[in-house]
């Protein structure tokens, strides 16, 4: 990642539809999803590892940020993308899609653009003001234990440049009540085949 701008700005310094209301009530529910996810699925004892961890995790936090976004409590949020690796949202106008890595860690792979934000550059391209950023959230977790350590809103240019990264001040998340519903709809995503996916090495990154 690279080191050349100063974060010294939030993500709404960029674009108004990423509100610091919208973006708390994201962290929160990644956080609330992580640590259930701990509380009531990890057990090494009955062949969990750390690797099907991580599918299992996902699949928690996909289910509460579902749950966010069509409880309508944010008339900004909206579905993109629903299915695993793929799953993306949009605040505003701005896509979303998250990862599980520290900032320092993000690849140009997790910088790929999608469908929905290539449509955004080409209108862009058209006309408006200022530097188009893309945007995603990595959450990092502790190696072992999966503590929750950060989340934070990453911005890029085109040129994969990072802009913008925002770490989430984890005392002012607001606190998301639990609903069965959730946990049902995460249990029964973490319950799918799992298959593993080849991942590219990082020297194989350009």
């Amino acid at each position: 990642m690279t080191e050349k701008y100063c974060y010294d700005k939030a993500p709404w310094d960029y674009n108004p539809d990423l509100t610091k209301k919208c973006l708390l009530a994201i962290a929160g529910v990644i956080q609330k999803k992580t640590r259930e996810c701990q509380q009531e699925r990890l057990d090494f004892s009955k062949g969990d590892s750390h690797y099907s961890y991580g599918h299992v995790a996902r699949a928690w936090r996909i289910a509460g940020l579902k749950e966010l976004i069509l409880s309508g409590e944010y008339p900004s949020l909206r579905l993109l993308k629903e299915k695993g690796n793929g799953f993306e949202f949009a605040c505003g106008m701005a896509g979303l899609k998250f990862y599980s890595a520290s900032p320092e860690e993000m690849t140009s792979s997790m910088m790929k653009l999608s469908s929905y934000e290539c449509g955004q550059y080409s209108l862009k391209l058209e006309g408006g003001d200022g530097e188009e950023l893309y945007w995603r959230i990595m959450i990092d977790a502790a190696p072992i234990s999966h503590d929750l350590l950060s989340i934070s809103y990453v911005g890029f240019n085109i040129h994969n440049e990072v802009v913008c990264n925002y770490q989430v001040p984890l005392e002012q998340v607001p606190v998301i009540y639990s609903i069965d519903k959730t946990v049902k709809e995460a249990k029964k995503l973490s319950d799918a085949p799992f298959q593993k996916k080849t991942t590219t090495r990082k020297s194989e990154v350009i």
